[in-house]
């Protein structure tokens, strides 16, 4: 770890020491790269990506950077010290670029759908954007380009933003990989030290994204600003910066790029799908609508069949292979490439989601499982042999076009809360509860456009996919990150009880009273849980008086909801008993309070495929029946 002291002292020769014990490591990052961008290659298909290349840097160019820093050329030592309580960091964290990539575009409209893979790509965790742009005031862009930087700027939050007046237009993203999802599926990591492999997250590395045309003038402007300088020591920066021919050479450009972004829209942006019918539901089925009547047809057979009866999966699964066989040319269902129009991806994302759902429902009966897993792996591109970690690829790939037809295009149609939502279903059953609560916060935010658009009371998904649910999965999912620290982060569990109270009193809700209602009593039951803990675990002072009085303040909606007859129904699960569990406990009724925890463990014991719910449940149990309150 580096001091701002410890770096300014830095020697060449500690550098270079530094820099050979790590090198295997930057070796790996790279290889790992590599890895990921020819995936990425593959989802962006012909015709868009120019080229990627990777690189690590060199010790020399890293130490004249780490001198250029010294000095405060490019940037002050002061500026990596931006919190106050960070007095050190590691040497990588000045050394950004270190390892790096770039990829380079055909058409500038492209640009998004690179930052919406490494933004929406699990794998990765974005640590900064940087984006940097030619503007002047005497200097008249086309509109399209302003537009551009803005949504840039407001969409992927750049946090770095400046103006070169070498014309230098590119945008930087300096990201990390996220270990806990890298090792879950990366043949690469198979092949080397563990030691190594635990370091993998720690150094940074940087994406440069930019369109042919940028990529030329930046590779022209560097050979004459500091190639040529490099070589001629007498030689100063090229004169044609400081005069009007320079402006004139970059409007060419510029305007060069302007009609491109013309003949993008025009050729390959998916106006040539034609109008596509707003869809009045959100049920699965309703997802068919963009194919001809006679396939929609076949698919809804095939689709009420293996819902309605498990047993029909293996009687009819040939003819529906057979079937899918038959579509998967016309609708690219086998290509991981970018969709050429909206139509085709309407078609090939119901396939998918129909799969998808399949396999979340039926995938533990033996009877299925071994054929949609067969079914699965056909639309992954590096699938596993683990089931569950190819669902999650299925349905983050879904999501990665979705949200970029929606961002790029404004498709609303694919603007869809409930696949974000079974993303972060599927993550949290995985165990990953910070991946999951990123995704359902993202799951609010479409919800909320879908309100905003007007278009939400049209969706019969809304019954589910509301934001009372949501937020109320919120709180579930930092609850999990809570018990997965080993409780030690005191915010999780506050984020969980300041979620969970949002959640009760939201308006968007269910339009159906009976949902309302079952909303709202598992809603309350989490409350009255996240409350105990809070306070059981010495979390405040005045422990059992802030929980009493907690409790007394929902004592109305408690008998309202949490019904203790209703919950004893074989109908009910256990989370309602427990949460009334605690209520009796608190109030002193020892002998009921144990009857209610008895009769919830029993149902969990039986019935829940969660260790986690097992767990807690097993804890109460023990709680409530071999110690006294607090």
């Amino acid at each position: 770890m580096f001091t701002k002291k410890k770096f300014t002292s830095l020697k060449k020769e500690e550098f270079q020491k530094w820099y050979d014990d790590h090198f295997e490591i930057f070796s790996v990052i790279k290889d790992l790269l590599e890895y990921d961008l020819s995936g990425f290659a593959e989802q962006t298909g012909i015709n868009r990506l120019t080229f990627y290349k990777s690189r690590i840097k060199s010790f020399e160019s890293c130490w004249a950077k780490i001198e250029k820093i010294k000095e405060g050329k490019i940037r002050k030592i002061s500026d990596y010290f931006k919190d106050k309580n960070q007095t050190e960091l590691p040497l990588q964290h000045f050394l950004e670029d270190l390892i790096g990539a770039r990829l380079v575009f055909y058409f500038e409209p492209d640009l998004q759908w690179a930052l919406t893979y490494f933004y929406t790509y699990p794998v990765f965790k974005v640590i900064n954007v940087k984006l940097y742009s030619f503007l002047k005031e005497d200097f008249k862009f086309p509109h399209d380009t302003y537009l551009r930087l803005e949504k840039f700027i407001n969409k992927y939050k750049a946090t770095e933003i400046q103006q070169k007046q070498s014309g230098y237009e590119s945008v930087h993203l300096i990201l990390a990989y996220n270990y806990e999802m890298l090792k879950k599926n990366n043949p690469i990591l198979k092949r080397i030290d563990k030691i190594i492999e635990s370091e993998i997250g720690k150094f940074p590395f940087e994406i440069q994204i930019r369109t042919l045309l940028q990529h030329s003038w930046a590779q022209s402007e560097h050979t004459l600003n500091y190639n040529i300088k490099k070589n001629l020591p007498y030689a100063g920066k090229d004169d044609s910066l400081k005069h009007g021919d320079f402006f004139i050479n970059k409007f060419i450009l510029r305007s060069a790029e302007h009609h491109q972004n013309l003949i993008w829209a025009k050729h390959w942006k998916r106006a040539e799908a034609g109008k596509i019918s707003k869809s009045n539901s959100g049920e699965c089925f309703d997802r068919f609508q963009f194919f001809p009547e006679k396939e929609r047809k076949i698919i809804l057979d095939y689709y009420h069949k293996f819902i309605n009866d498990e047993s029909s999966i293996s009687k009819f699964w040939n003819d529906f292979l057979t079937f899918i066989q038959k579509i998967s040319k016309k609708y690219a269902l086998f290509s991981a490439a970018l969709p050429k129009n909206e139509k085709i991806w309407g078609c090939k994302r119901a396939i998918l989601l129909f799969v998808g759902y399949l396999g979340i429902n039926q995938h533990k009966s033996e009877s299925s499982e071994e054929l949609i897993h067969t079914l699965v792996k056909k639309f992954i591109i590096s699938a596993t042999d683990d089931f569950y970690i190819n669902l999650i690829s299925l349905y983050e790939y879904i999501r990665r076009i979705d949200v970029h037809l929606v961002n790029a295009d404004n498709i609303i149609e694919f603007c869809d809360p409930l696949v974000t939502y079974r993303v972060a279903g599927l993550h949290f059953v995985d165990g990953n509860a910070r991946r999951a609560i990123g995704l359902i916060e993202d799951a609010i935010g479409e919800r909320t456009k879908l309100i905003k658009k007007g278009i939400d009371k049209k969706m019969a998904s809304s019954e589910i996919i509301n934001k009372m649910h949501l937020i109320r999965r919120k709180a579930e999912y930092y609850w999990l990150a809570f018990n997965q620290d080993n409780r030690s982060q005191k915010d999780d569990i506050e984020k969980a009880l300041k979620n969970i109270e949002i959640a009760f009193y939201e308006e968007d809700k269910p339009q159906k009273t009976e949902n309302e209602k079952r909303e709202k009593r598992k809603i309350l039951s989490k409350w009255i849980i996240y409350l105990f803990y809070k306070n059981y675990l010495c979390y405040e002072e005045s422990h059992l008086e802030q929980f009493k009085n907690s409790i007394k303040g929902l004592e109305n909606v408690i008998k309202d909801l949490l019904d203790e007859k209703m919950l004893q129904s074989k109908k009910n699960g256990s989370l309602g008993l427990q949460a009334l569990a605690l209520y009796f406990w608190q109030k002193g009724d020892r002998h009921k309070a144990e009857d209610l925890i008895t009769l919830a463990h029993k149902r969990v014991k039986q019935y829940s495929p969660f260790p986690l719910q097992k767990n807690e449940v097993s804890e109460l149990f023990d709680i409530i029946t071999h110690r006294t309150l607090f």
